[in-house]
């Protein structure tokens, strides 16, 4: 018989144990089928979670879309669009895109704010890279952690 020693904690744990299991009125194979049970729904609350976020994302890019669509219906963007179109026929393969939409935001509006200016426009509101963003709110955090604000 191979010898176990356990320790007091190991021997009251297991006595505890083993008295719970005597007095439940489940059966093995009722507690393996409720075990069952409740991981099917934590699985499924896993998926719906993880699908909630995922509409939530759709709907951020959505809104986020439609704000630069906005921003984007600017006459001087149209302008801009118009000119840069224009530009291909002697340049096709201009800042590398294949159309205006598909240049970067900030390098569309440098081309906004260029045809404003020629036509004499009020400059559309610029529209700002990640990067300029996340620089802005550093500079932000920065300033308040330092208690400068």
């Amino acid at each position: 018989m191979p010898n176990h020693t356990l320790s007091r904690r190991e021997v009251e744990e297991f006595l505890t144990a083993l008295k719970i299991i005597e007095e439940s009125p489940l059966t093995l194979h009722d507690a393996q089928k409720q075990l069952a049970y409740i991981t099917a729904c934590e699985e499924w609350l896993h998926e719906e979670t993880k699908w909630k976020s995922k509409v939530q994302r759709w709907l951020d890019a959505e809104l986020k879309f439609n704000a630069r669509q906005a921003i984007f219906d600017d006459p001087t963007y149209a302008a801009a669009r118009r000119g840069w179109d224009a530009m291909r026929k002697y340049v096709p393969n201009m800042d590398g895109g294949g159309s205006f939409d598909n240049l970067a935001d900030s390098l569309q509006f440098r081309y906004a704010v260029f045809a404003a200016a020629v036509m004499e426009y009020m400059e559309p509101p610029e529209v700002k890279s990640n990067k300029q963003v996340l620089k802005e709110q550093a500079g932000v955090l920065g300033t308040r952690v330092n208690g400068n604000s």
